[in-house]
C-alpha cells in the first residue's frame, strides 16, 4: 500500500509540474543566436562573451577577456526559462558581493531581448540586439548621479 501511494504521488507530482508551464512561451528558444563565441574590440582590448545551451531550460554564458595567456572572467551569466518567465542572471566578478542579480523579461522578439531590474543601482535595463547573424549590439542602462547612462557594446561572432 505503502510503495502504491508513493507512486501515485510521485505521478501526480510531475503532472502538475508539467502543467505549471501551461500558458507560458517558451521564450529561450527564441534566443538560440545567443549561443556561440561574440568578441567586443572597444576600449581597446577584447572582451569576449560565450553562451552554451546547458539543457531546454536554461542558457550558461561568460564574459572574459584574455591577458598574455590568462583567461580572466569578468561575469557568469545565466538566462533561464521558468514557469514565471525567462530572466537573465549575471553574476559579476567584484560587484553586488558576487551574488546573482536577477532581471525579468520586459520585451522578446525574435531578433531583440530586453531584461529589467528597477530595483538595481546599475544596470537596471539590461538588453541585446541581432543586427544580423554574425553581430550583436548589447546595451546597459541605468541612472547613475541622476542621469541616464547608457554603456553600448558591439559584438561580432567570434570566427574559428
Amino acid at each position: 500500500m505503502n510503495r502504491f501511494c508513493i507512486i501515485i504521488l510521485s505521478s501526480l507530482f510531475f503532472i502538475l509540474q508539467s502543467f505549471s508551464f501551461v500558458g507560458k512561451e517558451d521564450n529561450l528558444n527564441q534566443l538560440t543566436w545567443f549561443l556561440g563565441t561574440w568578441v567586443n574590440h572597444g576600449n581597446g582590448e577584447a572582451i569576449y562573451e560565450h553562451w552554451v545551451q546547458l539543457n531546454d531550460s536554461v542558457f550558461e554564458g561568460k564574459s572574459y577577456k584574455i591577458k598574455n595567456t590568462d583567461t580572466i572572467i569578468l561575469e557568469h551569466i545565466q538566462l533561464l526559462q521558468t514557469t514565471k518567465g525567462l530572466c537573465y542572471i549575471p553574476t559579476v566578478k567584484n560587484q553586488n558581493k558576487e551574488m546573482p542579480i536577477p532581471f525579468e523579461l520586459e520585451v522578446i522578439t525574435d531578433s531583440s531581448v530586453q531584461f529589467k531590474n528597477l530595483q538595481h543601482d546599475f544596470p537596471q535595463r539590461i538588453s541585446y540586439r541581432r543586427s544580423h547573424a554574425d553581430q550583436i549590439i548589447a546595451e546597459i542602462v541605468g541612472p547613475v548621479q541622476g542621469k541616464e547612462k547608457r554603456i553600448t557594446f558591439l559584438m561580432n561572432r567570434k570566427k574559428d
